[in-house]
C-alpha cells in the first residue's frame, strides 16, 4: 500500500487482527491512518442514511394510525433487507465501498432503524394498559432487541474469522428475509380501528408534532418537549458509540481485540446491561417514582462514559458495562411516560415523534463523535467519551 508518498508492504493474517502498539513502529503510523479513513467513511454512510431518515420517517409516522402497524413493518424490513443486500453484493463482487450509498438510500427511504422501532413500540402500547407494566414491558422489548444485535456482533466475529466478510452478509440476507416472511404471513394488525380516509401529508405531519404545540394538549407540552429533549441527550452518546466509536476504540492500541472478542464483550455489556438492568428496573418500580428511576440512569451511563475514557487495560474495560447497568432504565421509562400521555390512537403519531429525534441522533450526533474521535485517536483515544459523558449533565438537569 502507499502511505506518505512511501510504498509499505503489509502482510494479511486471516487468522488473527494485526494491531502495533509500539508508537516508534512505522505500522504504528499506518495503524492510525487506518482507523481515521475508516472514521471518514463510516461517518459519510451514516450521513447518507440518517440525513434523508429524518425527512422519511416523519412521513412513515404520519400514516402509521392510517395504514396500521404492519404494513409500516414490513415497508421498514424491505428497506434493511434491501440494504443488507447490497453490502453483500460488494463484498462479492470488490465493488468500490461507494456503492454502499445505494443500499444505504434505499434503507432511508424506507424509514431505517428508526421507522422499524416506531412500530415495534407502537405494538407494544396497543397492547398494554397505561401504568408500570406498559413499562416493563418495554424494557422487554428493548432487551430482545439489544440481545439480537450483540449475539449477531458474536456471530459476525466468528464467521468474518473463519470464512471472512461475504457469508456472514449472506447470512444477514437471509435472517432478513425470513423476518420479512414472517412479518407478511404470521404478524397481525393490532390497530382495529383506523381512520376510514386519508389525511393529507401535510396534515399526517402536523399529527406528528402537534403534541408540541397544539392547544389541545396546553397543560402537557412542557412535558412533551422536557421528554423529548431528555431522551435525545440520554441516547445520543451510547447509540452512536455503540454503532461505531466503540468498535473502533477496541480494535486499536491498548486493546487490539479481534472482531470475536469484540463481539462477546458486546453480548457481554448488553446482557448487563439489559438483563440485570430489566431487573434493577422491576425492583426500583416498587420503591421510586419513574422520574427518579430515570435520574439514576443518566448518573450511570454518565458515569460509564467518563470510565470508558480512561480505561487503558482490558480489565478496566470489563468492569465499564457494571457501572452503566442502571442505565437500561431509563430507556424503559422516557418512551413509557410519553406513550401513556397520549390515547391510543396517537400511539403512532406519538412514536413517530421519538422516531425523528433518534433519526436527529444519528445525523447530529454520529458526525461529531466520529469527528472528534477521528481528531484525537493520534494522542488520546478517550477523549469522544468525556464528551459523551458531559452531555449527560445537560440531561440531568432535565430530568430532574
Amino acid at each position: 500500500m502507499l502511505y506518505n508518498g512511501t510504498n509499505v508492504s503489509v502482510q494479511y493474517q486471516q487468522t488473527r487482527t494485526v494491531c502495533f502498539q509500539n508508537e516508534s513502529d512505522p505500522y504504528f503510523k499506518i495503524q492510525e491512518h487506518v482507523q481515521q479513513v475508516t472514521t471518514e467513511k463510516l461517518l459519510s454512510l451514516t450521513l447518507s442514511n440518517s440525513i434523508p431518515v429524518i425527512f422519511t420517517v416523519i412521513l412513515v409516522g404520519a400514516y402509521v394510525d392510517y395504514l396500521g402497524r404492519k404494513t409500516i413493518f414490513i415497508v421498514a424490513i424491505c428497506g434493511h433487507f434491501s440494504r443488507n443486500l447490497c453490502l453483500a453484493v460488494v463484498i462479492y463482487w470488490h465493488l468500490d465501498t461507494d456503492y454502499l450509498f445505494i443500499g444505504y438510500g434505499i434503507d432511508a427511504c424506507c424509514g431505517g432503524f428508526c421507522a422499524f422501532l416506531l412500530v415495534t413500540y407502537a405494538f407494544v402500547a396497543d397492547h398494554t394498559a397505561r401504568s408500570k407494566s406498559r413499562t416493563f414491558i418495554m424494557g422487554v422489548l428493548t432487551l430482545c432487541i439489544g440481545l439480537a444485535n450483540t449475539f449477531g456482533f458474536v456471530i459476525t466475529g466468528y464467521f468474518i474469522q473463519n470464512v471472512g466478510y461475504f457469508y456472514p452478509m449472506v447470512t444477514s440476507v437471509s435472517s432478513t428475509l425470513v423476518g420479512l416472511l414472517i412479518a407478511l404471513c404470521c404478524v397481525s394488525e393490532t390497530l382495529a380501528d383506523r381512520p376510514k380516509t386519508f389525511v393529507s401529508p401535510f396534515i399526517g405531519i402536523q399529527n406528528v408534532f402537534r403534541f408540541y404545540y397544539h392547544k389541545d394538549y396546553a397543560g402537557q407540552r412542557h412535558l412533551f418537549w422536557l421528554a423529548s429533549s431528555g431522551f435525545f441527550f440520554l441516547m445520543i452518546g451510547p447509540l452512536v458509540s455503540g454503532q461505531t466509536i466503540d468498535t473502533l476504540y477496541e480494535l486499536n492500541a491498548p486493546f487490539c481485540w479481534d472482531p470475536i472478542k469484540i463481539g462477546w464483550y458486546s453480548t457481554a455489556t448488553m446482557g448487563l446491561l439489559s438483563l440485570v438492568g430489566l431487573g434493577f428496573l422491576r425492583v426500583m418500580q416498587k420503591r421510586f417514582s419513574d422520574g427518579t428511576i430515570a435520574l439514576l440512569g443518566v448518573v450511570s451511563i454518565g458515569a460509564r462514559e467518563i470510565y470508558i475514557s480512561f480505561c487503558d487495560s482490558d480489565m478496566m474495560l470489563y468492569f465499564a458495562p457494571v457501572i452503566g447497568m442502571l442505565f437500561f432504565g431509563s430507556m424503559a421509562v422516557n418512551r413509557s411516560v410519553i406513550s401513556q400521555m397520549v390515547p391510543k390512537d396517537r400511539q403512532g403519531c406519538v412514536f413517530a415523534s421519538l422516531a425523528f429525534v433518534e433519526a436527529l441522533m444519528y445525523a447530529s450526533g454520529g458526525p461529531p463523535f466520529n469527528l472528534i474521535y477521528k481528531a484525537t485517536v493520534d494522542y488520546y483515544r478517550g477523549a469522544v467519551y468525556i464528551v459523551m459523558g458531559a452531555i449527560h449533565v445537560l440531561d440531568f438537569f432535565i430530568f430532574l
